[in-house]
């Protein structure tokens, strides 16, 4: 469903209902509108990758740093979640279903292992769902 852009008081520039510069350019919002739908990336080694891909992986841990709070700061459920194996070209999409903050001790085994000690560590866990 596209809903068209009004007209807006900044000379023969429209507003669109979103106020984004992609809705203004082509003069609608729609379901991809860059405003409506948050795109997150993360980089993952090809272990972690395959284990997402496949769909054994539901839920993804980073440490609670200033980016990830940037990132995830106005994340919600629908979000787009695209992760990508190192820095090539193959990827794959997943949905945001949920973003909270646990202690170390509450990681998964195989997520503790990769992080060492971290009893006292705050993480972001991300979970989702295929698309």
């Amino acid at each position: 469903m596209l809903i068209f852009a009004e007209r807006g008081v900044y000379g023969n520039r429209t507003k669109s209902s979103c106020g984004c510069n992609v809705c203004l350019f082509y003069r609608i919002c729609g379901p991809y509108c860059v405003e409506v739908m948050k795109t997150i990336v993360f980089f993952l080694t090809r272990k972690w990758f395959d284990l997402v891909a496949s769909g054994r992986k539901t839920s993804e841990y980073r440490q609670v740093k200033p980016f990830w709070t940037r990132q995830l700061k106005d994340a919600k459920p629908g979000d787009c979640i695209i992760f990508r194996r190192g820095y090539s070209h193959v990827e794959t999409v997943r949905t945001l279903t949920a973003a909270s903050i646990v202690e170390g001790w509450q990681l998964p085994e195989a997520e503790r292992e990769f992080f060492g000690p971290c009893s006292d560590i705050k993480f972001y866990k991300i979970d989702f769902k295929q698309s």
